[in-house]
């Protein structure tokens, strides 16, 4: 009986007995709305022998601050007890280079305070260390603050050894992390993690400590049976995807993540499929170093589907597998070829042919501001109604995608542009009183890698630096509007994830740092798009310079929206987060921007 998951059965013990090509072994996997039975056939292996590795482990997230120079992982090869145990190399020792597991417990799976409980950890480690392996444990408030309950280099041993001690959890520690790590160049290996209660029955208050393999892996044992009739493809910008094994004539077992490639640090699959139309296919998407728990908050709405690369729609029929480590979803396709994505994507072609589709448009003007640091266009667009003077206009200027991944801003910014060009009254209106100027995606060189997010480091932590060349680009355009009088009316920086429950976060400057009529107006405005969008509105004004944003202390300046209000001088300047749920359609979004710019409408009088 596998270890891993709690209503896993596998009906031989397959891994007592080897496997010859004329076995016929059939595994079922129990999973939260289906069984899914996988003839495992024909594959000449001895499974006692075999060698299986998995990026990432269920029950753990996988730490990398140093990309690059570690690898966590689970083998299935000199374990401790069980089928599987979590191994960390590192190849590196240089800039304090570190890799290792993480169990963050906060939350529904939050550790009870003001108790003394029990940690041990077995390990083993390689002859040599350049450095050491270690074992953390900190706590956390409800403020951020930290406490730092343990901390323990461990002593290299080639042979299984046992750590423990005890760890007294504050009465106010609302969040446990369990951190695993190894320092520099060598190997270590753990299993049989424990933190539970002193107590000799006390259960194990952490999912997973044995390290043993996610279930999917049975996916990695089944024989691969080609047949040619179906390709997938990923020769296009903002692709992402990692192994590629068809199991059956319209059944693929697939893995997320690209192997030894530069890939995003939040979860992201993008890929094309050809010769699929008229078929339904099923994919089982092993999304390791991510699972269910830990889905980059696009978990809700995972995975969508399209026919031309711009209208795309939710893929309903699907089930996480029990351990969350696998997702399989199944479609039928109408035509070929077909986009597959695990969320709404918005991709430099999508831009494109946003911009081709317009070009009659009276209203509609598009241009460059100059070169990506890889030298792709950072585009712009023009908005407003050419037969009324620029001077009798305000200004407004719109950017999203500094963080690629942040897909819902980025339609909800589409949708204010498809309101301004349609012929609604209204927006005749706002186009014959403004200028809309809009940058729809700040992060080509990202997006086009397959979402690398913020391959420059924080872009929205980096304005008036000289550091990000789309940052200078945009900079310099609003000090070229300010030279021509054309100072920015109101500016807005759109962000946002897939969430459980539907919000918008208004993020502003208070009359400490601006003056009381801005901020009288920026709640003015707020409140005018509330009355008009779904789900909750939250307003949070900063009153300092130096205030936490992403539960990090941030200079406000550094920020788009800092640098807009303070250094070109916008009169109302905002950070705009779209949360949508998993129910929101991409049309959606786009009637959430329609409300935005309506509400824009209404603050100004018309």
């Amino acid at each position: 009986m596998l270890k891993a998951g709690r209503n896993c059965e596998i009906s031989l013990p397959l891994w007592h007995h080897p496997v010859s090509s004329t076995n016929v072994l059939v595994l079922g996997i129990r999973m939260h709305y289906f069984l899914v039975i996988i003839p495992l056939l024909a594959f000449n292996i001895d499974a006692t022998t075999a060698t299986l590795e998995f990026e990432g482990a269920p029950g753990w997230q996988v730490m990398l601050p140093t990309p690059g120079t570690h690898r966590a992982s689970i083998v299935m090869e000199g374990t401790r007890r069980g089928i599987g145990c979590g191994k960390i190399t590192g190849v590196c020792d240089e800039n304090n280079a570190r890799g290792g597991f993480l169990a963050d417990r906060r939350g529904g799976t939050a550790i009870p305070p003001g108790k003394t409980y029990r940690l041990t950890v077995a390990y083993r480690t390689s002859a040599e260390l350049s450095r050491h392996a270690s074992v953390n444990v900190q706590s956390y408030t409800r403020d951020r603050k930290s406490q730092s309950l343990l901390g323990q280099k461990l002593t290299p041993s080639q042979e299984w050894t046992v750590f423990s001690n005890l760890v007294q959890v504050p009465e106010d520690a609302e969040r446990i992390r369990i951190t695993l790590y190894l320092y520099g160049k060598g190997t270590v290996w753990f299993d049989d993690v424990f933190f539970g209660e002193t107590t000799d029955d006390a259960p194990n208050l952490l999912r997973n400590g044995g390290f043993e393999p996610p279930l999917c892996h049975v996916y990695d044992l089944a024989p691969e049976r080609p047949s040619g009739n179906i390709k997938l493809f990923t020769d296009f910008e903002n692709a992402a995807l990692g192994k590629v094994k068809q199991i059956g004539p319209d059944e693929f077992y697939l893995y997320a993540t690209p192997e030894k490639e530069p890939r995003s640090p939040f979860l992201w699959f993008h890929y094309g499929l050809a010769g699929g139309a008229g078929r339904e296919i099923t994919f089982h998407m092993n999304m390791a170093p991510f699972s269910a728990e830990q889905t980059s908050g696009n978990g809700n709405r995972i995975p969508v589907v399209s026919d031309d690369g711009d209208t795309w729609t939710g893929i309903d029929d699907k089930a996480w597998n029990e351990d969350g480590s696998c997702l399989t979803f199944k479609h039928r396709f109408t035509r070929s070829p077909a986009w597959v994505c695990s969320f709404f994507p918005f991709t430099p072609a999508h831009v494109t042919r946003f911009i081709a589709g317009r070009e009659e448009n009276p209203y509609f003007s598009a241009g460059t501001l100059g070169k990506t640091r890889e030298e792709r266009d950072l585009r712009y667009y023009t908005i407003t109604d050419p037969s009324i003077p620029e001077a009798d206009k305000r200004t407004f200027l719109f950017i999203a995608l500094q963080h690629d991944l942040e897909t819902t801003g980025a339609l909800v910014l589409e949708g204010i542009c498809r309101y301004l060009l349609s012929e609604d009254p209204g927006a005749a209106k706002l186009r014959q009183s403004f200028v809309t100027y809009v940058v729809p995606m700040m992060n080509p060189d990202g997006i086009a890698g397959g979402n690398l997010y913020c391959p420059v480091g924080n872009m929205n932590r980096q304005w008036g630096l000289g550091t990000v060349p789309e940052v200078e680009l945009v900079e310099r355009f609003a000090r070229d509007l300010a030279t021509r009088d054309r100072k920015i009316e109101i500016f807005m920086d759109f962000h946002g994830w897939c969430t459980p429950t539907r919000s918008t976060i208004f993020m502003t400057f208070g009359k400490e740092l601006t003056d009381e009529g801005a901020e009288k107006d920026s709640l003015r405005l707020s409140n005018t798009v509330r009355k008009r969008v779904k789900g909750k509105l939250n307003d949070t004004v900063w009153r300092q310079m130096d205030s936490y944003v992403t539960s990090s202390m941030t200079d406000l300046h550094r920020m788009a929206s800092g640098w807009m209000r303070f250094e070109a001088g916008a009169r109302l300047a905002f950070t705009i987060e779209i949360f949508g749920d998993g129910n929101c359609s991409q049309d959606d979004y786009y009637d959430w921007g329609r409300a935005f710019a309506e509400a824009i409408l209404e603050f100004y009088g018309s």
